[in-house]
């Protein structure tokens, strides 16, 4: 042993030092009757050393302990370090307690009894079950909001499916995870395409791509030629937040090629009617030009 610490430990009696260290701790002789019981002991049991001393250890009605010792059972190996018990504080209160033990031997090596030093964890079970239980309840609202999202997930695909015009959903990466019947009907399957090969033929994503606005909740409306015919659609594009914190976007495709005919053939019906304005405004004023000339 060093100098010095022989020369601490002669001036500070070893009985002294045991009750100033921040453990419980007791010792036992080969009755298990308690011969020695610190003042920390005292303290996380309720149990004052008059009361504890000469005492067979059982009082303290520790669990598993008080089923089967392991401090002189020869088949578990010493020391015994880290394990958990559960004893009768003196107020009745349940501690969990996390210890220590040992075997005490002689100079010749003989048993003479044993030594128990153990703190009190009580706080810390209390704590970790708190956390148990409060993941198992986040699972459980997790679960739950999962299935929600699964059932709207599934009654919107639904409706979709059920829609007449082409609709898609694209992530937030430009891929399509979705497309209902109608879609698949014009373009065939795209799923796990980028979008804008998907729609656009092209290798990058479009110039005016509307998946920026809409991921800041706006709704975008764009016209786009698709499908082998060239028909003229407009799609509304519409945010599609997710329940993750993740985001999509809702694309629902009108065909307006329709309207563009009725509305191009209205343009020409006009730019036809204007020119006919004008050619009779010019007959009219054509019979007057000899009056004119006259006068």
């Amino acid at each position: 042993m060093n100098p010095s610490a022989k020369k601490m430990l002669a001036a500070y009696p070893l009985q002294q030092l045991l009750q100033t260290i921040p453990t419980g701790l007791f010792l036992v002789d080969t009755e298990m009757q308690i011969i020695y019981w610190n003042a920390e002991a005292e303290r996380i049991t309720g149990y004052r050393a008059e009361d504890a001393v000469g005492r067979h250890c059982s009082f303290l009605e520790g669990i598993p302990c008080g089923h089967k010792c392991g401090l002189f059972e020869e088949q578990k190996e010493k020391p015994i370090t880290g394990v958990s018990c559960t004893v009768t504080a003196r107020d009745g209160q349940r501690v969990t307690l996390s210890k220590n033990i040992d075997l005490l031997r002689d100079a010749d090596g003989e048993v003479i009894g044993g030594i128990e030093a153990f703190v009190d964890i009580s706080r810390q079970k209390q704590m970790e079950r708190s956390l148990r239980q409060s993941a198992v309840r986040l699972r459980s609202a997790v679960a739950e909001r999962t299935r929600e999202l699964e059932q709207e997930k599934s009654s919107l695909r639904a409706v979709l499916d059920g829609m007449l015009d082409p609709a898609y959903i694209c992530t937030g990466d430009y891929r399509i995870s979705y497309i209902n019947r109608a879609m698949r009907d014009l373009l065939g399957p795209l799923e796990n395409k980028p979008c804008y090969a998907a729609l656009n033929h092209i290798d990058q994503p479009c110039d005016d791509c509307p998946l920026p606005l809409t991921a800041e909740g706006e709704t975008v409306i764009q016209e786009r030629q698709m499908g082998g015919r060239g028909q003229t659609f407009e799609i509304v594009h519409s945010p599609l937040p997710q329940g993750n914190g993740s985001f999509q976007k809702l694309g629902v495709c009108r065909d307006i090629s329709e309207r563009m005919e009725t509305a191009e053939r209205l343009r020409q019906a006009n730019r036809e009617l204007d020119a006919f304005v004008s050619t009779v405004s010019h007959d009219l004023r054509s019979p007057l030009t000899p009056v004119i000339g006259f006068a």
